[in-house]
């Protein structure tokens, strides 16, 4: 099964690639940015389908970008401006929810200044905690031995710190960018889920004339719940390290200097 996706992923990419030289890219997409397991998915999902727009998710697996180019984009080491040339099937929605792309949000607001952004962001222990749930890992442990395969990488330091300051990388592309990016927090959207997705498709710039309440409980994604607190699921070390990294971020992005469990 595993070698038939990766084959039909191959075909997708290729096909892509065959008719790439008549594709082009939106002139003025949407970006949907923040930390993986933010709550991207469900927001972006939920946002297509008030406005009546096509959203790509995850435009790197979805047309079968390898890690490698990916790490070079989010990295620097390829312009921009060449990778959008390379793929520019991939940018041809008008709205694109990729988390990776939250690490190149300077060279991407760059290339594309008619686009709008917003950055999802959800407290770092969830974000975390969920991140190493789906992986199978723990968050209680003085080291892991499977890599992190984190975007930008970034191989030194206790795993925990890593993913901390990843969470700020991802929450200051907002609060260093208030006037170009809306923020919009997860657990605010839980609360009045058509409420926010029609507010941030306002601050957008998006009509959002479509009813959504039909798909407000589909889980996009499986759920990540762990069956414990935040506290014991980081045990007290790994849990002061968050707060310890993330804790200023934290006040200004509205949440308390601990989590609530």
């Amino acid at each position: 099964m595993a070698d038939y996706i990766a084959f039909k992923r191959k075909m997708l990419h290729l096909s892509y690639r065959l008719r790439g030289w008549r594709a082009q890219a939106h002139p003025a997409p949407v970006f949907l940015l923040g930390h993986p397991k933010s709550g991207t998915t469900a927001i972006g999902g939920l946002l297509a389908r008030a406005t009546g727009l096509d959203v790509t998710h995850d435009l790197f697996q979805s047309f079968g970008i390898s890690r490698a180019e990916a790490t070079d984009l989010i990295e620097g080491r390829m312009p921009m401006a060449e990778f959008v040339a390379k793929f520019p099937y991939a940018f041809a929605s008008p709205l694109q929810k990729c988390p990776k792309l939250t690490f190149a949000y300077p060279a991407l607001a760059e290339h594309f200044p008619r686009a709008r952004f917003a950055l999802i962001a959800r407290n770092p222990y969830e974000t975390i905690r969920s991140f190493l749930f789906r992986r199978g890992l723990p968050g209680d442990a003085a080291r892991i031995e499977r890599p992190l395969a984190l975007l930008p990488e970034k191989q030194e330091g206790h795993y925990i710190d890593r993913l901390a300051h990843r969470w700020n990388l991802a929450v200051r592309v907002a609060l260093d960018n208030p006037s170009s990016v809306s923020k919009i927090r997860y657990e605010d959207f839980r609360e009045d889920k058509i409420g926010e997705i029609v507010r941030l498709a306002d601050r957008l710039g998006l009509a959002a004339p479509h009813d959504i309440t039909p798909w407000l409980d589909i889980d996009y994604k499986p759920r990540s719940h762990t069956g414990t607190t935040v506290e014991q699921f980081f045990g007290p070390e790994n849990f002061a390290r968050i707060g310890a990294i993330c804790g200023e971020n934290m006040v200004r992005m509205g949440y308390p200097s601990r989590a609530i469990s």
